[in-house]
């Protein structure tokens, strides 16, 4: 397990013990923003630049990719990322890692033979509309589906909210409808026909991949959200799908199973109140609060 302590180091924890492995200790003051980790490769990023690693699990030891990478590639330094993931190996190829330039440069590296390939850069975001300001280029969201290998970005602007497969060079696959007064995207859950996306309003949307339109499920549920569903101070922080139909989304204090196939209630039933508004709770920490509630 991989832990990014006070953005200044990384530490890599034992499953069994949580003792730490080995760290990984930054150069400059600035924070790690972006980290990808998949028990074989470490990659992170801070405001300056990349780094990659790869881990041997027998010897506990790192390697530095970086410098190998950099100099096959003729550039002095890894850019920094807004987003990384690295894609497991499948039919004999290596893991590639998957990095996301802040000037929107997306490009695929290949963490065999260290080779970078571009897949797309900000002139494919702006198909169809005007060029991006600054603002526009900010990330304020990513997914990465590795079996379907589409991409999805979310921009502060939400007219460039793009899905790109990461097969085909400079072009978009879709550009996902700007639902009205949604908020900002901030979680995401896919399979190679899906999309859920969860917004800061509490609100959650379906996308149809194949097809590229609107799923069904949204057209008929988007304003029909239970009325005590979640509040300003609790929103998503993440999605799992556990099937086709069902998705567990995720906040800092509770979580919801979401059924496409059932309907939507009117309200939603309260199993427990927060720990912070009984006064028994008060005297508890929140993570003990999951060990009261009634699972369905």
């Amino acid at each position: 397990m991989l832990k990014n302590s006070n953005g200044q180091h990384l530490q890599l924890l034992s499953t069994d013990s949580y003792d730490e492995i080995l760290r990984i200790e930054k150069s400059g003051d600035y924070g790690i923003d972006e980290v990808a980790f998949n028990g074989r490769f470490i990659a992170y990023s801070d405001c300056k630049e990349t780094q990659i690693f790869s881990f041997d699990k027998e010897q506990l030891k790192l390697r530095k990719l970086t410098r190998k990478v950099c100099i096959q590639a003729g550039i002095r330094k890894l850019p920094s990322a807004a987003f990384l993931a690295i894609k497991p190996t499948e039919d004999g190829q290596a893991e590639q890692l998957i990095l996301v330039t802040k000037d929107l440069v997306v490009c695929t590296i290949d963490l065999k033979t260290c080779e970078i390939t571009q897949v797309c850069n900000k002139s494919t975001f702006e198909q169809g509309q005007t060029e991006m300001r600054d603002y526009d280029k900010i990330v304020t969201g990513a997914h990465f589906n590795p079996v379907s290998n589409r991409l999805v970005l979310a921009f502060a602007s939400s007219k460039y909210f793009s899905v790109i497969d990461l097969g085909v060079k400079n072009t978009l696959y879709w550009r996902l409808p700007s639902l009205t007064n949604q908020g900002i995207p901030l979680v995401f859950s896919s399979d190679v026909d899906k999309l859920l996306v969860g917004y800061d309003s509490n609100r959650l949307a379906i996308f149809d991949l194949l097809n590229r339109q609107v799923h069904p499920w949204t057209n008929k549920n988007l304003n029909a959200m239970p009325k005590n569903f979640l509040n300003r101070y609790n929103k998503f922080a993440g999605a799992i799908q556990l099937n086709e139909h069902k998705y567990i989304l995720y906040t800092s204090y509770t979580f919801c199973v979401l059924d496409l196939t059932a309907m939507v209630p009117e309200a939603v039933e309260m199993v427990q109140n927060h720990p912070s508004k009984t006064s028994e709770g008060k005297q508890l920490v929140a993570e003990t609060w999951f060990d009261n509630l009634k699972l369905s």
